[in-house]
């Protein structure tokens, strides 16, 4: 019995627990940011004069920079991360 070492807990990565928190606050804050641009839509549409067109589009754009923000986190975090 005095050779029995248990097994040690392997150590966790703070970094990738940052990094997965980080994530989903991202998430979370462009949900939140679509939600108040949609409620605001009503305000900037009267007080700018846009279209139903122009607000559509002011509001869907965000989901292109989001897939382009995306695209390029990938290789930047390859870049920054992988030495």
């Amino acid at each position: 019995m005095a050779d029995f070492n248990p097994p040690k807990k392997p150590k966790r990565n703070k970094f990738a627990f940052l990094c997965a928190i980080l994530a989903s606050t991202t998430s979370i804050l462009l949900g939140y940011d679509i939600g108040v641009r949609s409620g605001a839509a009503l305000y900037i549409k009267k007080d700018m004069h846009l279209s139903d067109v122009q607000i559509e589009i002011l509001s869907g754009i965000i989901n292109i920079y989001s897939l382009i923000g995306s695209a390029a986190a990938g290789r930047t975090s390859d870049w920054i991360g992988r030495r």
